[in-house]
């Protein structure tokens, strides 16, 4: 029989570097998991957009696509899908594969049509995970020049003194300018008959005209009709750089007008943390380069880039707000 001739101490000292060795490694255990994880992205991505080609959100996508496109490696295709107030496209986001080549770009009408609806193919909280708030957007409530309203205060003068003999316009019925000035109606005790018109060109029209007293509109509407028009306030918890000298609903002394447009991405609500993460941080970027900002000062959008966790308490807080204010005054769309 052959003797083992190996030293006790020495076969110690081997057991204690082999143990050290592992123990430097304690993720091998990982390493499968992590090669299971494919490289993003896996071919073409597409940026599904749920509102027809030529407005604000499409161009925005069509820009952001082709940074990432480029960033990526790969296509970015952009699909509209319009209808029912964003939600067909929202539905179609929601059940594709939950590996990031499908991607949501939405504005807030995601999380108030299911809202003023009553009944949705999604669920805004559930089947999504956020990935990054890209921006927002105010509005301004403006009268024409010629008006002696002066100031927001005094429009709530006027409207107190003669209840229901006033009105006021809005970009369209259940929009977020409808919305928030019911809200802002029962709150302040006001009556005025809401006018709604189909987009803003229409009523800044009649506006101008003297066809009607008062109305919502984009800040950058507001502003290219300076000339005309005279802003009162602005929605939002900061003053539009375009409007300067206009002050906030909340400056003014009336609260409850500090919610505003957003636009958004979203991915299916299972798709993989890590991935959302590398979204964001995708997106965010993106953000900064130079075009981006060009075409987020075009469309009037002040750009964020939050985090997954910020959007997402932020849109959990949104829900609620729009939530009890559709319940409140009873809105449904057209």
């Amino acid at each position: 029989m052959k003797q083992d001739t190996t030293l006790p101490g020495h076969a110690a000292r081997r057991r204690t570097v082999l143990a050290a060795a592992l123990g430097a490694f304690p993720a091998l255990s990982a390493f499968p998991a992590l090669a299971q994880q494919p490289a993003y992205p896996q071919g073409p991505v597409t940026f599904i957009v749920p509102w027809p080609p030529g407005g604000s959100l499409d161009i925005f996508a069509r820009a952001l696509g082709q940074v990432l496109s480029a960033e990526w490696g790969v296509p970015v295709i952009v699909d509209n899908k319009p209808g029912a107030s964003g939600m067909i496209g929202a539905d179609r986001a929601a059940r594709a594969r939950e590996d990031g080549q499908t991607i949501l770009l939405a504005n807030t009408t995601f999380i108030q049509a299911p809202a003023l609806q009553g009944k949705a193919p999604y669920d805004p909280l559930k089947d999504f995970a956020p990935v990054t708030q890209l921006g927002t957007l105010a509005n301004a409530f403006a009268v024409r020049n010629a008006s002696p309203i002066r100031d927001i205060n005094d429009y709530v003068r006027l409207l107190k003194a003669a209840p229901g003999r006033h009105s006021y316009a809005s970009y369209g019925q259940a929009s977020s300018a409808h919305l928030l000035m019911e809200g802002f109606k029962e709150r302040q005790g006001l009556e005025a008959t809401h006018v709604a018109y189909k987009g803003e060109t229409a009523p800044m029209t009649d506006l101008l005209a003297g066809h009607i007293e008062a109305g919502f509109f984009s800040e950058r509407l507001v502003h290219e009709q300076r000339a005309g028009v005279r802003a009162l306030a602005v929605t939002g918890t900061q003053r539009s750089a375009l409007l300067p000298d206009v002050p906030t609903f909340a400056e003014a002394g009336l609260a409850g007008m500090e919610t505003v447009g957003w636009y958004g991405v979203f991915v299916p609500a299972r798709t993989p943390r890590p991935l959302v993460a590398r979204l964001s941080r995708d997106f965010t970027a993106a953000l900064r380069k130079p075009e981006i900002q060009a075409k987020l000062r075009d469309i009037v959008v002040r750009p964020v880039g939050s985090t997954p966790e910020e959007f997402s308490a932020a849109l959990a807080a949104e829900w609620r707000t729009w939530k009890t204010l559709i319940e409140k005054t009873g809105i449904r769309p057209e």
